[in-house]
């Protein structure tokens, strides 16, 4: 990067920093060792023995409930994509076996755009590049509030929306 902006220095205007990529996963930690599990079969009442036919049939439940609202609309199902209010373009997926993790793919500079829109602070897009801003600094400040994201509280309305039958598997032994 320096040496892009020492070549260019007479026709840069001003350089932001920030994420343009972020991958994020989330898992349900009382299911991630082997004590969780055994108190998840517990309070659901699931033997040992019975255990790989459980985890089976939860197992295809969550697929099937996962890809439903697509399916219903005949689209294809590889990830959950769609446009989040505060991130906009993502993409998401949920392993669909325990532990049931997520992983959930943002793109920076798409929620920086939806910062700046908010703030309507004026800027140039070319596909997933900034070539103007009107204020660099606040841009800048905009970038930097993306550090002090508390994840739990968007990370769990992603999650409600991947697996819409979590409530009903872990009524009896709560997890989130």
């Amino acid at each position: 990067m320096h040496p892009f902006i020492a070549k260019y220095r007479d026709q840069i205007q001003g350089v932001v920093s920030g994420f343009d990529r972020l991958v994020l996963r989330g898992s349900l930690r009382r299911l991630n060792y082997g004590k969780g599990m055994e108190e998840y079969l517990w309070q659901n009442g699931v033997l040992f023995k019975d255990y790989a036919q459980h985890v089976k049939k939860i197992s295809e439940r969550v697929k099937t409930a996962s890809v439903a609202p697509l399916v219903a609309r005949k689209l294809p199902v590889i990830y959950h994509y769609g446009i989040h209010p505060e991130f906009g373009w993502m993409r998401a997926r949920i392993q669909t076996w325990f532990p049931f993790h997520i992983q959930v793919c943002l793109n920076g500079r798409e929620w920086l755009a939806r910062q700046m829109d908010r703030e309507r602070l004026r800027y140039v897009r070319q596909d997933n590049c900034f070539p103007w801003l009107k204020d660099y600094e606040r841009a800048q400040q905009l970038l930097d509030r993306q550090l002090t994201v508390h994840w739990p509280e968007p990370l769990q309305s992603i999650a409600e929306q991947l697996n819409l039958i979590h409530e009903q598997i872990f009524q009896k032994y709560p997890s989130s």
